[in-house]
């Protein structure tokens, strides 16, 4: 076991049994994500040649910099504090980012692409769209690193309730909801994973002869798989190919470079709200790990993370990492840094000679999901033990706009599948794309006006919703503590950023605009973003008006911070 000397001349011991367990699931956790991504683009069509060989291995070399760079954070950190126990924060592919920019930009560049005569096959257009999936995510480290020099202003006027709250919303629905519908895609595998986490890594209890228990919990669910698949248990059972091994060295690509300031530009309205969303993020998660004890700092974590990103997408990469927020689950595990160095070690290797897309493809991933439901309970956890109890409300705004979008996701693929398979049917008949295509954008013609309204406005609640439940996050608390003019200048914000589409953006790609300037042929959305704005400025106007005339008195400082922790603040 490695040690360091630390500043008041402790020694400190950075691997310790916490790690091993810890290491397993943030191994897993890392490889639930790279198996999404990979999953997505595969669906599409997507030639696995340039997954497998390019975007994973660019990817890998992302989450190995930026851990690497976490980790020594962590250790000067430590000696600074006098912490031996600082846990390292763990950073690895961001879940939203690799559903939306993939969904968003990645596919429909693809689509497009290999329909047009020009481009010589779905071959060239994929690696046209990959150059396009770079470049983007090179913009979003660009603009995570600049984001970083004000993290620390938004630290100290944004409640902890907010920051907190925000993350809930994510734990939620994307970590904990999506985790348990891949669980109950096969119930036999998924249950006896989740229960042998539920036991061994929320409930705390020991395995016999101390076997960590996420590594156990995947092995019998992979077991299970595998025999009831062979048995023919499992509906829609295939055995695996067993593919991925061989020599895989990550080669820098310029193709990104090469789309910075070309196609890649065109997306820049989908681009900057995901690296904004991120940027929230990092500070979020920095500050549960302040409430744990851990002093890290969200302007060094966020650099950090903008160079994972960039080398990442130099690489190959096409999602942006993050920080994640796992780091609570694993500092109770009692990790300290020596997890994130195994995992290094693991993914380097592994990648280098294809075992981590081996493992992509053999894993059932009913049996590694349950690892996001432990990491989503903890931090719900970790939130509720560090906000004080009258505060709870805000940290319930926050969560609502994460369970709209996740809303909002689903039925969109429900609505997009309807049209396409209306598209295919007319296409079967007329043997014409082009009708196929109008039936399908048509499809919402037999739908009734309201709810299509009501599901414009579901998908505008939904967009921007990281920011968007910080900010409501905020405005309760202020107003909770007496804060008024904070409460109603974050409403201003709101109104501000809602009017130009930062959040609430009316249109389908998430992108930013001028309002006047709005391409639609819908009247509702093209009014939709005065609406918004207008709501919340008149809000805004209607605190300060209590605030002037109602004679209530701010409680304590201007200042926000530290002004709802909890006893859990202490721990």
């Amino acid at each position: 076991m490695s040690s360091v000397q630390t500043s008041s001349g402790s020694v400190t011991q950075w691997a310790r049994p916490g790690d091993i367990n810890a290491g397993f699931a943030f191994l897993l956790d890392c490889v639930v994500n790279l198996f999404v991504l990979s999953g997505l683009l595969m669906a599409f069509d997507f030639p696995t040649t340039i997954i497998l060989s390019h975007i994973i291995p660019g990817a890998l070399v992302g989450i190995v910099v930026g851990n690497i760079l976490n980790v020594r954070m962590a250790k000067k950190i430590a000696r600074e504090t006098n912490n031996p126990d600082l846990t390292a924060m763990p950073l690895g592919l961001d879940m939203p980012t690799t559903f939306g920019f993939t969904l968003a930009v990645l596919i429909p560049v693809f689509t497009m692409l290999k329909n047009d005569p020009d481009i010589g096959g779905v071959e060239e257009a994929a690696k046209l769209a990959w150059y396009v999936g770079m470049g983007g995510t090179i913009w979003m480290g660009i603009i995570k690193f600049g984001l970083s020099f004000f993290s620390q202003t938004l630290r100290r006027i944004v409640p902890l309730s907010a920051l907190l709250g925000s993350m809930v919303g994510i734990a939620i629905v994307w970590l904990g909801a999506e985790a348990i519908l891949g669980v109950f895609s096969i119930p036999e595998v998924g249950l006896i994973s989740l229960a042998v986490m539920v036991y061994a890594l929320i409930a705390g209890h020991k395995l016999p002869g101390a076997m960590p228990g996420a590594v156990v919990a995947i092995l019998l669910g992979t077991i299970v798989f595998y025999l009831f698949g062979e048995l023919d248990l499992i509906n829609g059972y295939a055995r695996p190919a067993v593919s991925g091994l061989g020599f895989i060295m990550p080669m820098p690509s310029m193709g990104g470079v090469e789309a910075l300031f070309g196609r890649s530009l065109n997306y820049m309205a989908i681009i900057v709200p995901f690296a904004l969303l991120i940027a929230a993020s990092t500070v979020n998660v920095c500050a549960g790990a302040n409430v744990l004890g851990d002093k890290l700092k969200p302007d060094q974590l966020m650099r950090a993370d903008a160079a994972a990103t960039i080398i990442g997408a130099l690489f190959g990469s096409v999602v942006q990492t993050t920080p994640y927020f796992g780091h609570a689950t694993y500092k109770r595990m009692g990790a300290r840094t020596a997890y994130v160095q195994g995992v290094i070690a693991v993914l380097a290797i592994g990648g280098i000679f294809g075992i981590i897309s081996f493992l992509i493809n053999v894993l059932p991933g009913a049996a590694i999901r349950p690892v996001l439901i432990v990491v989503a309970c903890d931090i719900v956890r970790v939130t509720f033990m560090s906000v004080k109890a009258e505060f709870a409300p805000a940290v319930s705004f926050a969560m609502i706009p994460a369970i709209l979008n996740y809303s909002h996701t689903k039925v969109s693929e429900l609505f997009g599948h309807v049209g396409a398979g209306l598209g295919k049917m007319q296409a079967a008949a007329s043997s014409s794309v082009e009708a196929a295509q109008i039936v399908a954008v048509e499809a919402q013609a037999f739908l009734p006006d309201a709810w299509l309204h009501s599901y414009a406005l579901l998908g505008a609640m939904s967009r921007g919703y990281i920011l968007t439940g910080l900010l409501w996050a905020a405005v309760v608390a202020y107003v909770i503590s007496g804060k008024h003019r904070y409460a109603s200048a974050t409403l201003m914000l709101s109104a501000v950023l809602a009017l130009f589409g930062v959040i609430h953006s009316v249109l389908p790609t998430s992108s930013i605009y001028l309002p006047w300037a709005i391409e639609t042929s819908d009247p509702y959305l093209a009014t939709l973003p005065y609406h918004l704005a207008a709501g919340y400025a008149l809000a805004s106007l209607t605190i300060m008006a209590f605030h002037l005339f109602g004679g209530v008195e701010e409680s304590g400082q201007d200042s926000a911070e530290d002004n709802d922790e909890g006893q859990g603040a202490e721990a």
